[in-house]
């Protein structure tokens, strides 16, 4: 017994001893190489664990007592490795700025590569993860942030469009609400919750770091590519209604018709055409592979032969030369002959407007005439255009495409609708046609539109939501179209959605540390891993094989080439767009659910983002766009003022390559050591009080011209969205995504805060909202003064 009790103590005096041994050494290597250097002031805590304990106790109270007894610049020991906190832009610049040599995200990110896969941005080296950014960048660029817009806009619409009844959330045993698109009826999608509860993940990135095609999104699930199981019959081509009628713009001209990845492959979309003639397809309401259109237009530009002001104008003797001249140029097997030739009416009116519209350009430029038409008869042209009976016919068409868009029902695009019902009513007067059947007591056409109305039949006028709930859902529901591809969105929405579910479960507090660790969470990470891997290799095999092109971020990745020119992989693919929705999702939902509970309970900023929308839309009318988005200045405020108050990510991290030196606004200057872990918290610095006035207030106006406190005391005063060389590169798409969902509720409903102001979710390592945020909403259409 006393032997036993001689070996544990003389084991803890050895263990003590050890501790202050390596305690004395570490301070004499650390006083030789520093020299004559001033290191940071350091956190006083127990040995070895002490400052563990501190940092789990929450980073952000222990930074705030820290800043206020040693200043802008301290040291915490964590474990075997030292974290330097900078706080505020004095100290902060270098952090932003430094290059990767000398501090990197690489280490301090690695527990990313599982959840994104090998070979994708922190598991290569930095020239590497540099080009597989600049493929972000390429597919964020401002032409394909106009076409997310409308995706954006349509997934606001469809989600709450027709809202009657009382929707409820999952939680506590409530029934769950239906969902739109992409949904089995009465099924619920997967909860994502935040991490750390469950939910959640670590972006790799600021906010935003990552990473929304065409109107006309289907309902229930549908693909575009699946015909109805009511027979469309196609009108031949001269009695199509005159398109000018119909007033097709490029972002009504949404794919409808386009088959499948998968029915490209099935339909041999691959096998060689016919000796001299291109294999063409339809993909939505163009013909494909690129370039088909092209010389389309150039086909009917060369043989245009006479002065009508439009593809109906034009003989019938005329229409069927081109048509005849069509056949001869491209091949398509017979299976696909009825579509492919159905639309080639469509197809041609639009190439002829748009060459009709750009002559008018050049008119109006005072620009010579381009030698498909003579000057008689542009002239004879010009004069048909000014006749009443053709500006009153365009007037009308333009009043009515805003007015019919209310009843599309967001499953087709409403060109392709109002030709299917011109066919079946027989009039192709706009207004006449709509009207007549989406009326009470109407038929709908077409059987996707019929079930979306359906759908949203049994909700009433008013009820109450979980915002946080509906907000979430309706982000990744336009993520998934935006950036994962139609495939996902239309067919395997509720596959991928659970298995990012899983993914996301797999970012864990223990993950950072011990990312490979086997428990049950990582073990179902990897399953979740690997099938989103098999999904996403067969549709990217199925469009290369078949040429087709999407207008979404996955298509912008299978289309990128390294500097090499060497293709990115399938694997690669993959594990880029599973970043770019975890860099964006949590952090669009949160800052969309906080925004929403700040103007709710202010209620004169609210106020004022309602002013805004009937300026926008006496303006505009109904119609939102990017560019009109890119008006609503107020709402930016208010979306910016909730992401200054609650960033989700709270902790940006780097790792030292080399010694540098920092100097605070006090003059002191401290030098920081090689191997250093270097921090800075956005949810610390974007409330420091020398930069922000009364900065636990929400206060949008504290951006507006005049004020504008972001920008007073210099760059990196903001931080929400990072900065620097690793500033947000989807910046622009969140707020984009964010104006979209906000204007649309705006317009169309009232709220009313009935929970208690929310609380941030520390628990979480992407922080965000706390619990439910239950509001009252009434349905109301927003009244424009005249």
């Amino acid at each position: 017994m006393d032997l036993t009790e001689n070996k544990l103590l003389t084991a803890g005096l050895l263990f003590a001893a050890t501790i202050v041994f390596v305690k004395m050494v570490s301070g004499i290597m650390s006083s030789g190489s520093s020299g004559k250097k001033r290191l940071p002031p350091t956190i006083k805590s127990f040995p070895v664990v002490g400052g563990l304990i501190r940092f789990m106790r929450g980073p952000i109270p222990m930074i705030r007592a820290e800043y206020e007894k040693l200043g802008s610049v301290f040291t915490l020991g964590l474990l075997n490795r030292r974290i330097t906190f900078f706080v505020g832009p004095e100290v902060s610049a270098h952090f932003f700025k430094a290059p990767e040599a000398d501090l990197s995200q690489q280490e301090v990110y690695q527990f990313n590569v599982p959840t994104f896969g090998p070979g994708v941005v922190f598991d290569v080296d930095y020239s590497v993860r540099q080009e597989q950014f600049r493929f972000f960048t390429e597919s964020l660029r401002v032409n394909k942030l106009r076409s997310y817009v409308d995706q954006m806009v349509v997934e606001a619409q469809a989600r709450m469009a027709g809202r009657r009844g009382h929707l409820r959330g999952p939680r506590g045993g409530r029934d769950p609400p239906v969902l739109p698109t992409g949904t089995a009826r009465g099924r619920s999608l997967p909860s994502v919750p935040p991490i750390g509860t469950g939910s959640g993940s670590s972006s790799p990135i600021t906010p935003y770091r990552t990473v929304a095609g065409p109107v006309g999104t289907t309902s229930r699930g549908i693909s575009p590519g699946t015909s109805s199981s009511r027979p469309v019959e196609r009108a031949p081509p001269s009695s199509v209604p005159d398109v000018d009628t119909t007033m097709e713009t490029d972002e009504q001209m949404a794919e409808e018709d386009a088959p499948t990845a998968d029915q490209h492959h099935e339909d041999d979309a691959c096998a060689p055409p016919e000796e001299g003639r291109t294999e063409i397809w339809a993909d939505g309401t163009k013909y494909r592979p690129p370039g088909v259109q092209r010389r389309l237009g150039d086909m009917l530009r060369h043989n245009y032969g006479g002065p009508w002001i439009n593809y109906s104008d034009a003989p019938d003797e005329r229409k069927n030369f081109w048509f005849t001249r069509f056949k001869d140029m491209f091949y398509y097997p017979p299976h696909r002959a009825e579509q492919i030739e159905g639309m080639f009416p469509s197809v041609a009116a639009k190439l002829i407007r748009d060459s009709i519209n750009d002559q008018k350009e050049r008119d109006r430029a005072g620009k010579p005439i381009k030698g498909w038409i003579t000057p008689d008869q542009w002239n004879e042209m010009k004069a048909r255009f000014n006749e009443p009976r053709y500006k009153e016919k365009s007037e009308k068409a333009k009043a009515a495409r805003q007015h019919a868009s209310k009843w599309c029902g967001g499953s087709i695009p409403m060109t392709e609708h109002f030709r299917r019902l011109v066919r079946k009513v027989g009039n192709a007067d706009m207004v006449t046609v709509f009207l007549a059947t989406h009326r009470k007591g109407g038929v709908l056409i077409d059987e996707r539109a019929e079930q979306t109305y359906d759908f949203f039949s049994k909700w009433g006028e008013s009820g109450t939501v979980d915002l946080k709930y509906e907000l979430e859902h309706l982000i990744i529901l336009t993520a998934s179209r935006c950036l994962l591809g139609r495939e996902v969105r239309d067919k395997l929405f509720d596959d991928v959605s659970a298995l990012f579910h899983d993914l996301d479960n797999g970012m864990r507090p223990i993950s950072v540390i011990f990312p490979y660790l086997p428990i049950p969470a990582h073990r179902r990470r990897d399953r979740a891993r690997a099938r989103i891997a098999e999904i996403f290799a067969t549709i990217i095999k199925a469009r290369k094989c078949s040429g087709q092109s999407e207008d979404d971020m996955l298509q912008c990745f299978i289309e990128s080439k390294y500097k090499d020119g060497r293709a990115t992989t399938e694997g690669e693919i993959t594990g880029l767009l599973i970043a770019a929705l975890f860099a964006g999702q949590h952090t669009s939902s949160i800052t969309s659910t906080w925004t929403g509970a700040y103007l709710l309970q202010y209620q004169n900023f609210l106020t004022a983002a309602i002013q805004e929308q009937k300026d926008l839309m006496k303006k505009h009318g109904d119609k939102v766009d990017h560019d009109i988005l890119s008006e609503m200045d107020v709402l930016y405020r208010c979306i910016k003022e909730a992401l200054r108050l609650h960033p989700p990510l709270i902790m940006l991290l780097r790792h030292s390559h080399s010694d540098f030196s920092v100097k605070t606004k006090e003059g002191i200057e401290y030098d920081i050591p090689k191997g250093h872990i270097v921090a800075t918290s956005p949810a610390f610095a974007n409330r420091l009080p020398h930069i922000f006035k009364d900065p636990d207030s929400y206060d949008p106006d504290r951006f507006a011209p005049g004020r504008e406190e972001d920008k007073a005391s210099g760059a990196f005063s903001y931080i929400s969205f990072g900065g620097g060389r690793h500033g947000c590169l989807g910046e622009p798409f969140a707020y984009l995504q964010i104006k979209a969902i906000w204007s649309h509720l705006l317009r169309n409903f009232e709220f009313e805060l009935v929970s208690p102001f929310p609380e941030p979710d520390w628990n979480a390592m992407v922080v965000g909202v706390k619990g439910e945020v239950m509001v009252k909403y009434r349905r109301r259409k927003l009244a424009v003064d005249n």
